[in-house]
């Protein structure tokens, strides 16, 4: 736990910059030094920080995303069903065209990538 500290000059001053580190949950302690008053204080250590969501996305064969105005999913349960309404847009004709050559539907999912951003 890091100790601040802090001078005011002007007892009211102190006195709100006192209120607000309360209302933060900070632990204070004011001294009276010349007319000056000194304020330590220091706010107790976060435990258990949130953690930072891990987002998906899916790369088609090319390296391109897949996502069309669509944020990136939440889940790899949501990039999966993504991707299966996103490749419901090439059955018709049986396959995937990329640069390197066609890829049938059935092996599309292959040649995906799947990642964490």
């Amino acid at each position: 736990m890091k100790t601040y500290v802090k001078k005011h000059t002007n007892k009211k001053a102190a006195a709100a910059h006192v209120e607000k580190i309360k209302k933060r949950g900070g632990q204070v302690t004011v001294f009276n030094e010349d007319g000056k008053y000194t304020i330590a204080y220091s706010f107790p250590d976060k435990k258990g920080k949130a953690k930072k969501k891990k987002l998906h996305d899916v790369l088609s064969p090319d390296g391109k995303t897949i996502r069309i105005h669509t944020p990136l999913f939440d889940s790899l349960k949501a990039s999966k069903e993504y991707f299966d309404k996103w490749k419901l847009n090439y059955a018709r004709q049986g396959y995937w065209s990329p640069k390197h050559g066609l890829i049938p539907m059935a092996k599309l999912k292959i040649y995906c990538k799947w990642i964490k951003v």
